[in-house]
Formats: structure tokens, C-alpha cells, sequence
């Protein structure tokens, strides 16, 4: 499957279909800063006009959005060979802010393990269960959390037992 990233939107395409999500309601004046360059350099040669051509352009391991929500912070990164995401949300911060909208699917639902699963012509593209944790001491502290389901295209997250006073992703 191939995945491409550009502002606040992830696309990933396989077998002919291409789901594209978007961050609903987010500040998309923001812009990421690329951290740990890879040494990899792409172009973008498209059409016939040079002057559109797009060479040796830096590739990174990870992307940072801040504050594209009141206090909410987003991360792209690659884990494994996958595009992963995470959403930091400030101590005070409403992690309720943040809506995902899917364009290119047929469907979507929440299975019983916790995945979302959104159904194309061509398949089914999983996003594993949310992981949500806490800092506390240098230690990790679990939370629980679960995709909802709003709509026909769109998702929040919704979590438990976390400390208003602590960041948590």
C-alpha cells in the first residue's frame, strides 16, 4: 500500500482504492515541522511543465502540527512500514475536539476488538485500537479509550480515567 501525507490530511491507497483522512475543525493554518530527516530525497515530476517538477525534496521520520486545536498537537510518523498518528493533548485541553473525517470509503464501523475498519470497494483498512496513555514519573500509565462513530464518515475518540492535569496522547 502506498501512503502520502500533505498538511493535515493522510491518504493510503491499496488494491485500487485510496481513503483519504482528514482532521475536521483543525487549524489548517498551521504547518509541520519536519523532525528526524531521513537521508532519502523524492521529486515530484508532474505533468510537462518544468516549472512545476518538485526535486530533492527532504523526506522525514516524523511530522509535528502544534496547536491544531486549542491545545492539541498532532504527530505523523512511520512505525513498522505504517503511517501512525498521534494527537497530544495538553494538561486543561478537550481531547473532545478532535473529529476525523474519512473521504473515499464505503463505510466504517468499530469491531469487536476495538479496530476501526473502513470498508472499500477493494477491502478493508484497519486503524488498530487507540492507544492513549499518561506520563507519570518517566512511566507509562495506560488509559482507556475508543473510536465513536459519528455519521456515515466521521469519528471522535472518546476515553476514560484520564488526569486533566497531565498531557496525555
Amino acid at each position: 500500500s502506498d501512503v502520502c501525507s500533505s498538511d493535515l490530511e493522510a491518504s493510503v491507497s491499496a488494491g485500487g482504492s485510496v481513503v483519504t483522512m482528514h482532521i475536521v475543525g483543525a487549524d489548517t493554518t498551521v504547518k509541520g515541522v519536519g523532525l528526524s530527516a531521513l537521508p532519502t530525497r523524492v521529486h515530484y515530476l508532474m505533468g510537462n511543465d518544468p516549472r512545476r517538477w518538485r526535486t530533492d525534496v527532504p523526506t522525514f521520520g516524523r511530522i509535528e502540527y502544534q496547536n491544531i486545536y486549542s491545545g492539541v498537537d498532532l504527530a505523523y510518523y512511520g512505525w513498522k512500514g505504517q503511517l501512525e498518528y498521534d494527537f497530544v493533548v495538553q494538561p486543561g485541553a478537550d481531547p473532545g475536539q478532535i473529529r476525523l473525517r474519512f473521504e473515499g470509503m464505503q463505510g466504517l464501523e468499530v469491531n469487536s476488538a476495538g479496530e476501526l475498519i473502513l470498508k472499500t470497494s477493494h477491502g478493508r483498512f484497519h486503524h488498530r485500537e487507540p492507544v492513549i496513555y499518561q506520563m507519570q514519573n518517566g512511566d507509562r500509565i495506560s488509559r482507556t479509550g475508543r473510536y465513536r462513530v459519528i455519521g456515515n464518515d466521521e469519528v471522535r475518540f472518546e476515553e476514560e480515567n484520564h488526569e486533566i492535569g497531565r498531557a496525555h496522547v
